[in-house]
């Protein structure tokens, strides 16, 4: 090979190895050509994670291939030129799930939370209720070991072929352990525990205690196993349930005369003269609002009842209190105006979260917050302030309850005559499903089953991870 050659020779090599290894940097930094344009774009890529797993993906109407994972079982479809796509996610058995998804230079959309919906209910087969009566229940709660509480429209109430007559439930445990029942006949308050099938006249026994002593509201603490709150206009006090044991906590001086020294006051605190219109106690905390009508302004007293020295912190809110829930040392506050709060019971600071609110709902863990609006709702990530979603909703003012799935990103919203399931991420509802044609449904996170009634019949669907 004479000297013409070698260089033509090392010459090309040369230019191949320039262009080829261009080509790999380009092509590695996510570079494609448009044939369309006969320009260079950068592309993106879409992440799908499905449920249940194994359902089959189509991106603009192509199947696409699943590789194999060890760890992850979400697909991700990478190369693709920036617009939109159609995604769909189809499983026989499931009702197909479809949404358009962006595509932008050099980032991945994320599809997490695609939840699949079965196509079929089945009816549950361990009831055993009369047809007449089965035609008559209202509503029902999900008890332990998945026994059904059942509410009917003539006040009763069923539980594991247990029958509570004339009856009305006003308070349950978190889990569902035990509730507090009112006998509308004889006017007694009952605690039930549902776990060890035992019922407690709580009326018959406070008179024990002190046939003085009156009250006109009850609740469970939260997270405190024994402890009930007792509270009327006047006075909040605390009854252990294991001690039989009464202890006011606070009261005005007319109410505190009143009561028997069989009562512990110990810990009182005086109350204004405005009357009390909500109270709320947990392990740690108790907190009780009084309403002052002529200025229309709420004060809510804030108790830490853990510390050896404890003292009220005061704060005060513009309208009349609607609601109060205590969550990982945060008490939320709906006002009568719509005006909904946070407030950080530890650091004593309180935000302003959203306006025109009719309801609120948190999920298991609080970290997530929905706001019902009249015609709208919206939903806050209280860990991450950057997660954000808003649906406007016309309806919104007829849906009765919203409850939360258990991944947390997606709810279902209970109307009169239906429940619909809908994905946070699915700003433009395109994928709202129908779940049952039903005026009450309860989800079960446990068995990862929505519960209803339907033609007199308890039935259910179960989701699939």
């Amino acid at each position: 090979m004479d000297s013409g050659h070698r260089f033509f020779l090392v010459f090309s090599l040369s230019v191949a190895f320039i262009i080829f290894g261009f080509g790999a940097v380009f092509y590695a930094q996510g570079w494609r050509i448009d044939f369309k344009t006969l320009k260079p774009i950068k592309v993106g890529a879409v992440y799908v994670k499905s449920h249940p797993s194994k359902a089959q993906i189509f991106l603009d109407y192509k199947p696409i291939k699943r590789g194999f994972s060890l760890f992850d079982s979400g697909v991700l479809i990478n190369g693709l030129f920036p617009k939109k796509y159609l995604l769909e996610i189809k499983m026989p058995g499931y009702k197909e799930w479809k949404r358009h998804v962006e595509v932008l230079p050099s980032l991945v959309s994320e599809v997490k939370y695609a939840v699949l919906v079965p196509e079929n209910s089945l009816e549950l087969d361990n009831i055993n209720f009369s047809t007449s009566t089965l035609s008559t229940l209202s509503s029902f709660l999900i008890g332990p070991d998945n026994n059904f509480i059942f509410l009917d429209n003539q006040n009763n109430i069923f539980y594991n072929k247990q029958i509570i007559s004339n009856s009305k439930i006003i308070d349950t445990k978190e889990d569902l352990s035990a509730i507090l029942t009112y006998d509308l006949k004889n006017k007694n308050y009952f605690l039930w525990d549902l776990e060890k099938s035992t019922s407690t006249n709580l009326s018959l026994v406070l008179k024990k205690i002190s046939p003085n002593f009156t009250f006109e509201n009850i609740n469970f603490s939260k997270n405190y196993e024994n402890e009930l709150l007792l509270w009327d206009s006047k006075k909040i006090s605390t009854f252990d349930i294991l001690k039989n044991k009464i202890n006011i906590i606070a009261t005005s001086t007319m109410a505190l005369t009143s009561q028997t020294s069989k009562i512990s006051t110990t810990t009182v605190f005086s109350t204004s003269s405005l009357p009390i219109i909500n109270a709320l106690s947990s392990k740690m905390w108790l907190v009780w609002i009084e309403y002052d009508t002529t200025k229309n302004i709420s004060n809510l007293k804030i108790l830490q009842r853990i510390l050896s020295t404890q003292k009220i912190n005061l704060v005060s809110l513009p309208f009349k209190n609607e609601k109060i829930l205590i969550k990982n040392n945060t008490l939320f506050i709906l006002q009568s105006d719509g005006s909904l709060y946070k407030y950080d019971l530890m650091s004593q600071k309180l935000n302003s979260l959203a306006s025109d609110v009719r309801n609120f709902y948190l999920n298991d863990d609080a970290t997530m917050l929905l706001a019902q609006e009249s015609n709208a709702f919206e939903i806050f990530n209280l860990k991450d302030s950057t997660d954000y979603w808003r649906f406007n909703m016309p309806d919104s003012k007829d849906i009765i309850k919203i409850s939360w799935f258990k991944d947390s990103r997606n709810i279902f919203l209970h109307y009169k005559d239906r429940v619909l399931f809908l994905e946070l991420d699915d700003s433009k509802k395109e994928n709202i499903k129908v779940i049952a044609l039903t005026n009450y449904g309860e989800y079960d996170k446990k068995t990862n089953r929505f519960y209803f009634i339907e033609q007199n019949k308890v039935k259910f669907i179960e989701f699939r991870d």
